[in-house]
Order: C-alpha cells, then sequence, then structure tokens
C-alpha cells in the first residue's frame, strides 16, 4: 500500500469554493475533480502552477505540505475485514494533530490529536477509484491556531480505527484562527509489490 497526503492552506475568502468544490464531489463522485485537485498541490509543492480552479474561478492556495508515510497495521486489518464484508465500518473523520515522531505501522493513533475530527461525508470527501481510497477533509477557518505536524483517517469521530499516519514534520504548515483553513487530502494505493 502506498499513502500521499497533501495539506494545503487556503485563505478564508476562498474557502467557500473549496466546500463548493467537495459538495460536487460527494454528490457526482467525479474523480477527475480529486485528481485535478491533487495535482494542483503537488503543482504547488513543486514550485509550478498554484491555481485551483473551481468553476469560473481562480484559487490561490497559499501553502502546501506533503507527505509519504503509511498505512498501519490496524487501517490494513479493518481493509481486509471491508473487503471480506466482516466489517461494514467504513473511513469517515480526517484528525489533525501536532505530533512528530516518525510513523510506525504499530500506530492506532496520532502523537497528538489536537480539535475535533473532521467528517468527511460532510466537510470533504471519501471517495474510491480502482485500486484507491481518496479522502480530504476541511477544517475551516474557525478552527484554533494550529501547526499541523500530522493527520489521519479514522472510522469514529472519536477513537476508533486509524488507517494511516501522515507527518509534515519537516514542512509543518500554520493555520492561524479566522485567516486561514486547511485542507488535508490523502490517497491510499493498493500497489503489489516488485
Amino acid at each position: 500500500m502506498k499513502d500521499i497526503c497533501y495539506a494545503s492552506l487556503f485563505d478564508k475568502k476562498d474557502l467557500p469554493y473549496v466546500y463548493r468544490l467537495a459538495e460536487e464531489i460527494r454528490a457526482t463522485h467525479n474523480q477527475d475533480l480529486i485528481t485535478e485537485f491533487n495535482n494542483t498541490l503537488d503543482n504547488k509543492w513543486n514550485d509550478h502552477n498554484h491555481l485551483l480552479h473551481v468553476g469560473n474561478k481562480d484559487i490561490e492556495i497559499q501553502q502546501v505540505s506533503k507527505a509519504d508515510d503509511l498505512v498501519v497495521t490496524a487501517g490494513v486489518n479493518q481493509c481486509i475485514d471491508q473487503i471480506l464484508g466482516s466489517s461494514t465500518t467504513r473511513w469517515q473523520f480526517m484528525a489533525r494533530g501536532t505530533g512528530t515522531t516518525t510513523p510506525a505501522a504499530g500506530n492506532t493513533t496520532l502523537v497528538t490529536e489536537s480539535g475535533s475530527r473532521i467528517d468527511m461525508s460532510s466537510f470533504g470527501w471519501r471517495e474510491y477509484a480502482s485500486s484507491s481510497l481518496r479522502f480530504a477533509g476541511i477544517h475551516g477557518e474557525t478552527i484554533p491556531t494550529i501547526t499541523i505536524n500530522e493527520c489521519g483517517v479514522f472510522t469514529t469521530s472519536s477513537a476508533g480505527i486509524m488507517l494511516n499516519r501522515n507527518v509534515f514534520s519537516n514542512f509543518p504548515l500554520t493555520h492561524t484562527i479566522n485567516i486561514d483553513g486547511i485542507v488535508l487530502s490523502c490517497v491510499v494505493e493498493f500497489v503489489p509489490v516488485m
């Protein structure tokens, strides 16, 4: 399994457009919109074009951080249970935190989770395409000021099973309350080992 995650900051005036994009993704399940969103974040990460196109509006992405981390053992086991049909519990919540330790396969929680988890079925998206799972959680401008160092996808709004742990310790992003909002976007790919 391969896990890529982006943390991005958007000015609060542009967040309504990001929410509108998420709503369209949830309604239409348009995978191209998710791919375009993540590709635009990757371009910003690589110092290229950093405008996100939403409808007829171009939105500037203020900052991006990227992490290539891992799906944890408990997350792999839950995925297997979902595939086998022995569990109907799905991935629904995105958590953020300030912990900086290196991810390990045995992690079951974020090191230092901060604030309430975001329900991606209302404030983001939870999609699948072919052999990948695609998630995003929009953490709006009203969340307290925080430096985001880690994030993860969970089954419940508290406790629950963690799918992955991503750490941005080399390039953390700092959100300032009532100034900007954070979007955390993860792609988990089921790829064969060569």
